[in-house]
């Protein structure tokens, strides 16, 4: 499964963007670690 970065980066986030705000609270933390590595 690919992830738009914007959900790995809250900071990368516009007010464009149509993301669920909760949604990235939740996923964030397991992700942070996840993207962490590939980057």
């Amino acid at each position: 499964m690919v992830l738009p970065k914007n959900i790995a980066n809250k900071e990368n986030i516009k007010p464009g963007d149509k993301i669920d705000v909760t949604f990235v609270k939740h996923v964030n933390n397991p992700l942070k670690e996840i993207f962490g590595t590939l980057k």
